[in-house]
């Protein structure tokens, strides 16, 4: 520590000092003022909502309030009883079986069951059939398999004959078809 105070703590004088303090004590006395003038208007503001919901609000959505009030009081209680009825009336059980004899799912079952394999089988036929796709895929379509025959044979020469293409008869038209 030094013994000389900082220079600028000793240019302040205590008569600055003094009204820094007196500012300080007239600004918390106008934020209490400004604070309780607040509290007062946001009281005024609380008790007219108050007074209107009571006085105006209450009386206009009662009646509709009771009403969808019984309108949901009657559904909980018709799906109340639906629901004793359900269990109590011979049990979940008995509703299944009236469910499968009378609502004809038996008959729908077997039915189901005797046209299923089928749709199953040509299901499988088709994806295995599509999903056989040769490696020139531009040259590919659902009739590939018989398009076969329509192909020309041709002779497979090793390079040792000395043949060229040029040689052989009938260039015009293979060129043709290679055009095609």
């Amino acid at each position: 520590m030094s013994e000389y105070p900082h220079p600028v703590a000793s240019s302040i004088s205590s008569r600055v000092v003094a009204e820094l303090g007196a500012v300080t004590v007239v600004v918390g006395l106008a934020a209490i003022l400004v604070g309780g003038f607040l509290s007062a208007a946001v009281f005024v503001v609380t008790s007219f909502i108050f007074v209107a919901t009571v006085y105006v609000a209450w009386p206009i959505a009662q009646p509709i309030l009771k009403f969808f009030l019984r309108v949901a009081g009657s559904m909980l209680e018709r799906v109340w009883d639906k629901i004793l009825d359900f269990f109590l009336d011979g049990g979940f059980l008995s509703k299944i079986y009236e469910l499968c004899t009378l609502a004809g799912l038996a008959s729908s079952a077997q039915t189901l069951a005797l046209t299923l394999p089928i749709v199953v089988g040509m299901v499988l036929l088709v994806r295995f059939t599509l999903s056989r796709k040769p490696k020139n895929f531009r040259k590919w379509d659902l009739w590939q398999g018989m398009n076969f025959s329509l192909s020309k044979a041709e002779a497979r020469v090793d390079g040792s004959t000395g043949i060229r293409f040029s040689d052989v008869a009938g260039i015009d038209d293979a060129v043709d078809e290679l055009q095609e």
